[in-house]
Order: C-alpha cells, then structure tokens, then sequence
C-alpha cells in the first residue's frame, strides 16, 4: 500500500542559531493535513515517514532532531515516541518495510511464502512462478538511520518497535551493534529484505566496518 501522504519542506530563520524546518504534510489530492515544526534545519522531509499498521496510517517523525515521535494521519496528531531528554541518536531516515503473501509451487507441492520489499518478485511476482499474490502490507518494525550525538561521522541503523502502537507503547532498540551505512545509500537501499518472514524476522543491512588490519579487530 503505497503511502498517500506528501510534505514541504520550509526553512526558519531563528536568527543566531541554526535555522529550524516549517514541515506541512499533504494527502494525495493536495489537502494541507497539518504542519510542525522540525529544530534542525536538515533531513526534514527523510525524517517524515508514512505507514499503514494496526488498521490505520501513522507516521514516524522527528519534530525534535534528537528524538523520534509517531503521529496519526490524517489527523496529524502527535500520538506517542521519544522525548528529548531520553536520548542522544540523532534520526536522518525512517524507514518501515513492506512485503507480501503469495503461494509457490515446487515439487509438486503448493506453499505459502513472503515477498519482501524489493526481494526477487516484488515488482512482478508473475516471473517468479508467484501466484495469488496479496496486496502490500507493512511490517510491524522500523529502521532509523542517524548518528549519535557528537559522532556525525557515519550514520548508525538502529531498530524500532512498533507493534504496540495502538497502546502508545513504541521503542527503539539497538539490535544490530555498531553498523555503519555507505555514504552512498539511503537507509531503505541498505535494506535486504528477501529473507525476512514474520516467524523468522531476518533481514540484511548493507554496512561497512573499520578493520585493523595489523590485529584483525574490527573498529
């Protein structure tokens, strides 16, 4: 289900210090929804994502640039998330994966399977010998991209609970270790979700690590 919402970016002059973002969010005739404010003058539009779960559009979104919310749509409602206070991770990019049911025959024998986001078959599962194929959905997890406040160096991926929404209940966790993206990618090009089924919840994270090569550590 491809998202229905759109914003504008405008940039804030607050006058000696770092301008702040005027972020107006749109549906898919042109309505204005709503707005808010973003403190930080970059990634306004990266850190605005849209997404259908729980039998309704939400959105992450990052009002204070060291914290991440989530708001219903289309009331542009800020619902629950992260205060400022509670954390140092500076969100860049969301991103909440989509995928799939569809049955495949091998063997003689008909199963059901997933198809992942931009995994073999997502764009013509016909190809793939997929059949019955559904609708998107999307997955009851997040990603965010960002750094930790005062290492702007790479951008770190970090995961995000969201199963639990509509009880205000949202988390983000540090599955993955230190992971660094390539400067080349967006966080949802960095993803691999061929793999991923929900009673086996995998997926790959295009990263680079620091390797000394006198040791052997990683860095």
């Amino acid at each position: 289900m491809q998202s229905p919402f759109h914003v504008k970016e405008e940039e804030i002059d607050r006058g000696g210090s770092w301008p702040s973002t005027r972020i107006t969010i749109f549906n898919a005739d042109g309505k204005e929804l709503g707005s808010y404010e973003r403190n930080y003058h970059s990634f306004g539009a990266a850190t605005f994502c849209p997404f259908f779960l729980h039998d309704r559009w939400w959105a992450l979104y990052s009002p204070v640039y060291t914290g991440t919310r989530v708001m219903i749509l289309p009331e542009a409602e800020d619902w629950c998330g992260e205060e400022d206070a509670t954390t140092s991770f500076v969100p860049v990019d969301y991103y909440v994966p989509r995928y799939r049911t569809a049955r495949y025959a091998e063997g003689g024998t008909v199963k059901d399977v997933y198809i992942g986001e931009n995994a073999p078959g997502w764009i013509e599962p016909e190809i793939m010998g997929f059949t019955d194929v559904s609708e998107e959905s999307y997955c009851p997890f997040g990603l965010v991209a960002g750094c930790i406040w005062g290492d702007e160096a790479t951008w770190k991926v970090e995961y995000l609970d969201l199963a639990r929404l509509p009880e205000k209940r949202f988390r983000r966790e540090n599955h993955f270790g230190t992971l660094h993206l390539l400067d080349e990618l967006s966080l949802k090009e960095a993803i691999d979700m061929e793999r991923w089924r929900p009673d086996e919840p995998v997926i790959g994270i295009v990263s680079k690590r620091w390797q000394n090569c006198k040791t052997g550590d990683a860095e």
